[in-house]
């Protein structure tokens, strides 16, 4: 408990802080936007007693609750990040799309349904798809199921083995999208500095830049430094990630 509230008043000051840089830099912070989620464990969470910030700007004064999930740029996190919440959200919107589609599918050529269903549908599965490096397969397992609904919409094929209609669709599966998005991030850490973010680049370290890693055979595949993690939240994480993305394309030297 004394824990938790220590970090509140840590929590507010940085908040505090943080109000008066924007404000020196001519922006504004909106207390009554903003939201405050707590990141751990189950029982980690259940620990905290806190439910309420002290949130004081250079405008007003108020008290944030704290939330069990929150919108980031129409992207939903739980406290957890098991992305079950967003997971969820996208089903929804993508299956209503499908249903609407297939009330007018008749009408359609299949040139039209395929753009439709990329503007309304696998627009979705693809938005910020990168988060979703690490969660697990009982959750990607049902966007699979909104992308293979949308594909048996174009082509009209049945319950039956969706592989080969995707495969004529040239989509790629719903694991392998997150797979492609976090290597291409990966490879602009290393090879585009420019087009990529500086924080994400410098996550990316070269097993050979490490002292004492020289001469192990590592190096010469150019293999990145593998982060110690200790739990499942932190395995998730885009520097532990991006190294298995690394090593899985390490023989196309991505």
């Amino acid at each position: 408990m004394v824990e938790s509230q220590q970090a509140t008043t840590r929590l507010a000051e940085c908040i505090e802080l943080l109000d008066r840089w924007m404000g020196q830099n001519g922006l504004k912070l909106n207390a009554e936007k903003t939201q405050l989620l707590w990141l751990g464990l189950q029982h980690q969470l259940a620990k905290l007693t806190v439910s309420q910030l002290p949130l004081v700007t250079t405008t007003l004064s108020s008290m944030v609750d704290i939330v069990s999930t929150a919108n980031d740029l129409g992207v939903i996190l739980d406290g957890q990040l098991t992305m079950a919440t967003q997971i969820s959200s996208v089903c929804r919107a993508g299956f209503f799309q499908i249903r609407q589609l297939q009330s007018i599918r008749r009408s359609l050529t299949t040139e039209a349904t395929r753009a439709l269903v990329q503007a309304f549908i696998s627009c979705r599965l693809n938005y910020c798809n990168s988060i979703l490096a690490g969660v697990a397969d009982v959750y990607l397992q049902r966007l699979q199921s909104v992308q293979n609904a949308a594909a048996r919409l174009i082509s009209g094929a049945h319950r039956h083995d969706i592989t080969p209609v995707l495969v004529s669709l040239h989509w790629l599966p719903v694991c392998q999208r997150i797979i492609y998005k976090t290597a291409v991030l990966v490879w602009k850490c290393r090879h585009d500095h420019d087009a990529a973010s500086r924080y994400l680049a410098d996550l990316c370290v070269p097993a050979h830049s490490v002292r004492g890693r020289q001469q192990l055979r590592s190096t010469t595949s150019g293999t990145l430094l593998v982060p110690r993690t200790q739990t499942s939240t932190s395995q998730c994480s885009f520097t532990d990630e991006h190294v298995k993305v690394c090593q899985l394309n390490s023989e196309h030297q991505i």
